[in-house]
């Protein structure tokens, strides 16, 4: 897999997140101008980039509200279904970083080979946020989503899809609040 970073920010966050995961050895020590550079430095024709990667990505950002509160505090089930969305949208589970915040509030990550996916539940409120962030156009985001709300019955959700490259754009899909209610 083959991972290509370009702000000043993203590469530092990516090696962090490499280095609390166990990757030391995978991070480049000598980022290039394009930014930091995950695994091997040169594909099998001796190029960077490789030619084979496109650099783009999807991210998906979302808050849900009124969740199902059975739902977001059994962490277990919570857990099982996280997996089954990362799944669903065709990703790659790698590893897995979790932080329990007792009694029920749970932050779990998610290495992807495309990126990563993360929850951050709030369960005094019946909230959580989510995230997921594929690079490439293989993943399908919206899966993700669909199985994850699937599980937590948010009463309201908000959503936003960004496509990511050189520049980074709101989905058109997208642009407008999604906020639905079940009472409705």
């Amino acid at each position: 897999m083959w991972y290509v970073l370009g702000s000043a920010f993203v590469p530092a966050l990516a090696c962090v997140v490499a280095t609390a995961l166990g990757f030391d050895d995978m991070i480049d020590a000598e980022p290039s101008r394009r930014g930091a550079r995950l695994g091997p430095s040169t594909d099998r024709s001796g190029s960077w980039p490789p030619s084979a990667h496109e650099f783009c990505g999807r991210h998906l950002v979302a808050s849900y509200i009124d969740c199902n509160p059975h739902a977001l505090r059994d962490l277990e089930a919570l857990r099982a279904a996280f997996h089954s969305a990362v799944l669903a949208s065709g990703a790659t589970p790698l590893r897995v970083v979790e932080q329990v915040f007792p009694p029920d509030g749970l932050t779990l990550l998610v290495l992807v080979a495309e990126s990563h996916a993360s929850i951050h539940t709030y369960p005094e409120y019946d909230a959580c946020f989510v995230d997921l962030f594929t690079c490439g156009r293989a993943c399908r985001v919206e899966c993700f989503d669909q199985v994850l709300r699937g599980y937590l019955h948010p009463a309201a959700f908000e959503r936003r899809i960004i496509n990511r490259d050189r520049t980074i754009r709101i989905d058109p899909l997208e642009e407008s609040l999604q906020l639905e209610s079940r009472a409705g």
